[in-house]
């Protein structure tokens, strides 16, 4: 099991081509390539099941296989304050 930290976003991963395919939620962490995050079994998340962690820093747990990571727990970190 792998732990990450970084920001989530929904959009595509790579380039302009990739947009014909559904969006998706991508996991970027400083210092290493963006993934999408996926379930356990390779599906696409439902947009409705992460929709309030959208551009928000996360710690996710789970696997990374291929460009992608499958998610098995994810929480929300505290934002840093505004100046």
């Amino acid at each position: 099991m792998t732990t990450l930290r970084g920001s989530l976003h929904y959009g595509w991963l790579g380039k302009a081509r990739s947009r014909q395919e559904p969006a998706s939620f991508v996991l970027f962490v400083p210092g290493k390539h963006a993934t999408k995050v996926v379930a356990q079994d390779g599906s696409a998340l439902p947009p409705e099941h992460l929709i309030s962690s959208v551009n928000l820093k996360v710690e996710v747990q789970g696997t990374e296989f291929g460009d992608t990571f499958r998610l098995l727990v994810m929480r929300k970190l505290e934002s840093p304050p505004l100046l």
